[in-house]
């Protein structure tokens, strides 16, 4: 990797702490400080029904915790995106129209988004990101 640039550097005892595993107390402080009212996740919950039912889930969400410490990732499908596109056509624009317009009537929110996932991910190069990473002391 060219040096050249200079970047702050974590300390040996910051990045430490950044990579111990996560105990039954971080995990519930964590759970106790975010809202409870979020978008359903894969599996049709949120996190107000973790934190409801804590008392009965603690063991499996620990497991699944335990889980992401020793691998250090987390099932695929935990981070699933339901998408749904729509092929190019001359009559994008008019489909657009129509759901906003169903929107506004119906009072409904929605969100219409177009993105280049191409432009977004592929042009990544992911091995000098990882080595920056190391040079500012991730990972040590």
């Amino acid at each position: 990797m060219a040096t050249g640039l200079s970047f702050n550097k974590l300390s040996v005892m910051d990045s430490a702490w950044l990579e111990e595993r996560f105990n039954l107390e971080e995990v519930k402080e964590a759970l106790a400080n975010c809202d409870g009212n979020t978008a359903l996740g894969p599996d049709g919950f949120n996190l107000g029904f973790v934190k409801a039912n804590w008392d009965v889930i603690e063991r499996d969400f620990m497991k699944f915790i335990e889980e992401f410490n020793r691998y250090g990732a987390v099932v695929k499908d935990l981070n699933k995106t339901f998408i749904t596109l729509i092929p190019r056509c001359d009559k994008l624009e008019f489909m657009a129209e129509e759901i906003i317009h169903h929107w506004r009537s119906s009072k409904e929110g929605g969100l219409l988004v177009k993105l280049d996932f191409e432009k977004a991910y592929d042009t990544v190069d992911h091995s000098f990101l990882e080595e920056l990473l190391k040079q500012m002391g991730f990972g040590s």
